[in-house]
């Protein structure tokens, strides 16, 4: 034997086919050979003695145990010998005794077939019905030559070896299997059998799967053309007499059992047998109805009536939904008037103001007829408590303002969906009185038609029937046609009552800018402690509070006055810094909402004028000359003076 590793023969089988064949079921162990010579029988006894004595080190999970085979199985990578493998026994036995091999040899059984069943995902060998149980009682007590004929083939199903070395031991495994063992060996092919690959068999399922699909396909077409042709049979008014082969084919249908033993060419020639005859049957019913056909077609006018009448009502639930919309618009006036009446309130915020400015400037003469440091020191803090109280009274009537300007753009937005769902309303009465135009005159054409009588009572009952269902929709319309009036009149109302509301908004904000104006007039005019533009500099405050009380007494308190005076300078060095961040906040926010303002009017003008925008930016309006004037224009315009207003 050479100790170079062999190269890999093109039938020989690798370790993807074998899986394939083992999955598939196929046998390839043959019969034992008849002569074999001295070197298979010592290679066969070597081998005996190596698998049977696989110490316990292969005790890990299965996902694990690859590289202790591949460290027993090592000595196999080239030609197997009788030497190699008897010293690969003796280097790896562990005990003499049948025990500890027999313990060995089952945690080695548990494990391949573990391998097989969690990582290749081939079926459990324990489990399989066409798979004798191994004993391997017998082979580390006997040595028996079949049941480690057995586990050695299943050994070298997952050992990743050359298929040379594969082949060899496969020989020597099939030199002394047993005949009885041709249904429950190996995996692994010889070098001259044929090899069948994994591909060739998936081919051959999908084939087959595609086989029987067809056939089922044809089976359902048999069974519809048959149940037509009953229906037909049975709907006929003349009396058919069915022809030999058609009858022996609709009697004899194909059920599981018959089908499962013709083949699929006779179940195709029979379905196409099957087809031309009823397709003939179907040809002499369709004359034989014609003479029906009359008869069905007032069944045809009731049912387009019946879609008629079901678009009348659909048109009735849009007008329901109206109504509901209408009653929420009602509801969001009366949320309004509400904010109209906090509006109000701003009177009363006025009056408070100038209460608080008379008794500032009570205390302020107080102030100036006191002489002392407390004296001061209570002025300026009852000063601060009407100032904050101010403030308060500033942010509170600009909370409600805010409000209020939210709660009428939301009512903008309802006021545009009102819009569209009128424009609805109107397209489904239009339709609705085409289709009432249409019903009458259908009504006219099926009670003149032909210039004839009736054929039958019947006739006259379906004609009575759909004139007075033609009347009744008539009505349906009519009350529609009101309803989209008074819902019309209702939406103008609404539409007043907005303008309405705007215009006391724009009041209200008129009366707020003046509240504010006359009430800085009056600071600037009376009172040293308020400034009468914040973002203009002013003297600091310590200068207002301090000089007049040194002027007075320059030799009073000059610790105190010292301290003060540094108090209040921090205080104003805080104030400036605050002004300062309240002012580059509020340019930021009249910026974004003047960039806001500019950016819905050009989106929503151009969507309801027709504005095409290219990819540069540029926009191409149809109706330029009149973008100025829309309604969009003059919100536009309205947002931009309240946000002036503001500040």
């Amino acid at each position: 034997m050479s100790a170079q590793p062999p190269k890999s023969t093109p039938s020989s089988p690798t370790r993807p086919q074998a899986q394939a064949q083992a999955q598939a079921g196929g046998s390839i162990i043959t019969e034992p050979t008849a002569g074999a010579d001295a070197e298979t029988q010592a290679l066969h006894h070597a081998l005996i003695q190596w698998v049977s004595s696989f110490s316990s080190a292969l005790s890990r999970p299965c996902s694990q145990i690859d590289k202790d085979w591949f460290r027993l199985i090592g000595t196999l990578e080239h030609t197997p010998t009788p030497a190699s493998l008897t010293s690969s026994a003796t280097a790896s036995s562990s005990s003499a005794h049948w025990i500890p091999r027999y313990n060995n040899l089952k945690k080695l059984h548990r494990l391949l077939c573990s391998y097989l069943t969690d990582v290749l995902g081939m079926p459990d060998p324990t489990t399989s019905p066409s798979r004798a149980p191994i004993l391997l009682d017998k082979i580390a007590r006997h040595a028996d030559t079949h049941q480690l004929a057995l586990l050695t083939s299943l050994l070298l199903v997952v050992a990743a070896l050359e298929t040379s070395v594969q082949a060899r031991l496969m020989q020597v495994i099939e030199a002394h299997l047993q005949a009885a063992s041709v249904g429950h060996a190996g995996m692994l092919d010889r070098g001259d059998d044929p090899v069948v690959s994994q591909v060739q068999v998936a081919q051959l399922l999908m084939e087959k799967r595609q086989i029987e699909a067809r056939h089922r396909q044809l089976q359902q077409d048999y069974e519809q053309l048959a149940a037509d042709y009953e229906m037909i049979a049975t709907t006929s008014t003349k009396p058919r007499l069915a022809t030999t082969s058609s009858t022996e084919i609709l009697h004899s249908p194909l059920s599981p059992t018959s089908s499962t033993s013709l083949s699929l060419s006779q179940s195709t020639t029979a379905a196409a047998a099957t087809a031309g005859t009823l397709t003939a049957d179907l040809t002499i019913a369709r004359d034989e109805c014609r003479s029906s056909t009359h008869a069905r077609r007032p069944g045809a006018q009731v049912g387009r009536l019946g879609r008629s009448g079901r678009t009348g009502t659909h048109v009735k639930d849009q007008v329901d939904e109206m109504q509901d919309v209408g009653a929420q618009l009602a509801r969001a006036q009366a949320q309004v008037e509400k904010w109209k009446a906090r509006v109000a309130e701003a009177a009363d915020v006025k009056r408070q103001v100038k209460e608080g400015e008379e008794e500032r400037v009570r205390l302020k003469a107080q102030g100036d007829a006191s002489t002392t440091s407390s004296d001061v020191e209570r002025e300026r803090k009852v000063a601060s408590e009407w100032e904050a109280r101010y403030l308060a009274l500033q942010e509170q009537h600009a909370r409600v303002v805010a409000e209020v300007e939210s709660e009428v753009a939301r009512e903008r937005e309802r006021v545009g969906e009102l819009v569209e769902q009128v424009r609805e309303l109107e397209d489904l009465a239009a339709a609705t009185r085409v289709q009432g135009e249409s019903l009458s005159s259908l009504g006219e054409s099926s009670s003149s038609s032909s210039g004839r009588p009736p054929a039958n009572d019947a006739d006259l009952g379906e004609r009575a029937k759909l004139a007075a269902e033609a009347a009744a929709l008539r009505a349906q319309v009519a009350d529609l046609r009101q309803e989209r009036e008074t819902m019309h009149a209702q939406f103008e109302g609404h539409k007043q009552l907005l303008a309405k509301a705007r215009a006391l908004i724009v009041q209200a904000n008129k009366e707020r800018a003046e509240l504010v104006e006359q009430h800085a007039a009056e600071l600037s005019r009376q009172s040293p402690w308020h400034r009468p533009n914040p973002l203009q500099p002013q003297p600091p405050l310590c200068r207002i509070i301090i000089r007049p009380c040194r002027r007075r007494n320059p030799d009073a308190f000059p610790e105190a006055i010292q301290a003060l005076q540094l108090q209040i300078e921090g205080y104003q060095r805080e104030t400036q810094a605050l002004w300062a961040e309240n002012k580059a906040l509020r340019d930021q926010w009249r910026r974004e909402q003047a960039w806001m303002a500019s950016a819905w009017y050009q989106v929503v003008s151009a969507k309801s004028s027709g504005v095409s925008v290219g990819a540069n930016g540029a926009t191409a309006t149809a109706g330029q000359q009149q973008v100025g004037n829309t309604w969009l224009a003059q919100q536009r315009r309205l947002l931009s003076e309240h946000i002036m207003k503001q500040f």
